[in-house]
Parts: C-alpha cells; structure tokens; sequence
C-alpha cells in the first residue's frame, strides 16, 4: 500500500496485540478513541561496579522528565507501547551525579559490550540481545535516528502488566571499579504510545 506510513503500520500491529493489552484499552481502540503518537520511551540509571543481572527498571522506578518514562514496572492502564528500534547509551563520570544531567554515548569497555539487554512480559520475551548491537557507535552517527538499532519488526509492551528490562553481565564480568568511576547507562525504545482521541 504506497501511504501505508509507520505510523499506520504501529497503529495495525497494535491492533493486532490487542489479546495482551488490558480489558479498558482493548474497548477504546474498538470504539476508535485511541490513536499512536510518536514517543520514545527510556530509562537512565546508575550502574557503577555493575556485574550479574541488573534490573533497570524496579518498583521503586519513578516516571521523571530525563529519568525515565516508566513509573515502576508496569505502564499506566491504557498506556502502551510499540516498538521498532532500540539504543543504548553509555557514560562514565568522575562524580556522582542524576543520570539525567549526562550525555550518552558508545564505549569500548568489554564488560559492557558483552553484557544482554533482555525485555520482557509475563512470558513474552520481547529482547534480548547483546549490547554489542545496540551501543551504536559515535563514528556512525549522520543522524540522531543512526543511534538506533532497529529490530526490523515491531513489538509492544502492553499496559498494566509487569515488564522486566535487565542487563545481564558474563558470568564472573563485572565493570572496572576504581575511585571515580560512576557508571550510566540508558536505553531507549523509539515508536508509539497510545493516547486517547480528544
């Protein structure tokens, strides 16, 4: 279809998820009083001395502007998602500081590099892959899209259902620890979010 846009194809793929979204929002896209609207979703936190398995996001994850989109591990009810392309990015800094006051870039650390982002829902699992795709480097950046992997297809993360987003290290990897060293990483899923008609 030549003006089948992304944003057309977001809206139909959602349309086609409706079996994992919530009861109230399956009813709103039925009677047409909900739409997608452009959003990137993200998280920064601090990971200094970061090794096994780090929850990015955690009950206790509160939704502030440069924090992070997410309030918790669940997004409001309807509140979804739809996703066709990942970035993470990465800063090393001498203080500690918000990771809201950081530029994100690649790195070359090891640890990082071969570390697994897993995202996941109940038992749909949405990501996992290792960082090593998804820390897009400096050098190949024309555009700000150029930082984003994308996933050649699109996912969605549901309203009011736990969502689990974890880094996982190599067995026995860990950052370097050092005095200061203070760790940041964020990761951002770039599509859609569903807002309703006004």
């Amino acid at each position: 279809m030549e003006n089948y846009t992304e944003i057309d194809q977001a809206y139909t793929f959602l349309k086609s998820q409706e079996g994992v979204l919530s009861s109230g929002l399956r009813r709103d896209i039925a009677e047409g009083g909900i739409r997608v609207l452009h959003h990137v979703a993200y998280v920064r936190k601090e990971i200094t001395a970061g090794a096994g398995t780090i929850d990015l996001i955690t009950n206790t994850t509160d939704k502030v502007d440069g924090l992070s989109t997410f309030n918790g591990v669940k997004l409001n009810s309807g509140e979804a998602v739809v996703f066709n392309a990942i970035a993470v990015g990465y800063k090393q800094n001498a203080t500690k500081v918000s990771p809201a006051s950081l530029g994100y870039s690649s790195t070359e650390i090891p640890a990082l590099r071969n570390a697994i982002l897993m995202v996941s829902q109940g038992n749909r699992k949405l990501v996992e892959l290792p960082l090593l795709d998804l820390i897009r480097a400096d050098r190949d950046m024309v555009k700000p899209e150029d930082r984003y992997y994308n996933l050649n297809d699109w996912y969605v993360l549901a309203d009011d259902q736990p969502i689990t987003l974890q880094l996982k290290f190599p067995e026995g990897v860990a950052l370097p620890v050092g005095a200061n060293i203070f760790d940041y990483l964020e990761v951002l899923f770039k599509g859609y979010t569903t807002i309703r008609n006004v």
